[in-house]
């Protein structure tokens, strides 16, 4: 993980926290070792994304994921997964929706500028971000992203069709819509504090109604086939799954750009 440069970086972690996390990549390619970097932003470090890019462009890098730090559950209004045991630390101060959509334009811009020189990390990057076919979309640029979606792999994708109360049917002749997480089972409830709140009765019906509000957003997406929603609960014989982690689009801002009909 790169939070950005080493002023940022350093104040996120700690001291000299930047020189030795360089250091490791260039130890481990050096020794053969594929690294993939990882950027997590909050408010704190999301403004210096774009310095961050440049970082790892020096570095010789292809690619870099970023992940944004704006809610635990996805379309859960905002709500942590969980703090960070300091409660001043600016871990805790996550981004808005509209905070992380003008994370990701400025990110575009940047990745626009620099062009055929560097243009396998551009694709790469634009690849492995889901919520820029909504950007794309918005900025009347979808033929542009279209080919780049195209040629995303699509290994371990399961063809379903969700339903309005929020059950899942395996549909073989549909094109891929979702994907199954991959990894253990175990693992995955204990990393997704959805899922535990199946153990509360007193929670179940509140969750099963957010997530069918959820839902009809995901349905009525322009862009959902380029945005694979994830398995997050199961109750009885009905699958619960919930839009990509990073959509900044909640149901407001869908309606102002376009998402619903």
């Amino acid at each position: 993980t790169i939070d950005g440069p080493a002023h940022v970086q350093d104040v996120l972690r700690r001291e000299g926290s930047s020189r030795d996390t360089l250091k490791a990549f260039r130890e481990a390619r050096g020794s053969g070792i594929q690294v993939l970097p990882l950027t997590i932003l909050v408010k704190y470090n999301a403004p210096h994304l774009t310095d961050t890019l440049k970082l790892l462009m020096d570095e010789d890098f292809e690619h870099c994921r970023v992940q944004a730090g704006i809610r635990g559950d996805a379309g859960g209004a905002n709500a942590k997964a969980g703090d960070h045991p300091d409660p001043q630390s600016r871990w805790n101060e996550l981004l808005s929706n509209d905070e992380y959509r003008g994370v990701l334009m400025n990110a575009l811009t940047f990745l626009d500028s620099v062009g055929a020189s560097h243009q396998s990390f551009r694709t790469r990057f634009l690849q492995n971000h889901p919520m820029y076919a909504r950007l794309f979309l918005e900025l009347g640029r979808m033929a542009e992203y279209e080919p780049l979606a195209a040629s995303i792999p699509r290994e371990n994708v399961l063809p379903f069709v969700l339903k309005p109360d929020g059950a899942v049917h395996h549909v073989g002749h549909l094109p891929a819509m979702g994907a199954f997480p991959g990894g253990s089972f175990k693992k995955m409830y204990e990393a997704s504090h959805p899922m535990r709140w199946f153990e509360r009765e007193t929670s179940r019906d509140e969750y099963e109604a957010r997530k069918q509000r959820e839902f009809a957003k995901c349905r009525d997406c322009p862009v959902a086939h380029h945005c694979r929603p994830t398995l997050v609960a199961a109750h009885g014989q009905r699958l619960f799954y919930s839009p990509d982690v990073h959509c900044w689009v909640d149901e407001r801002s869908a309606k102002s750009h376009g998402a619903v009909n």
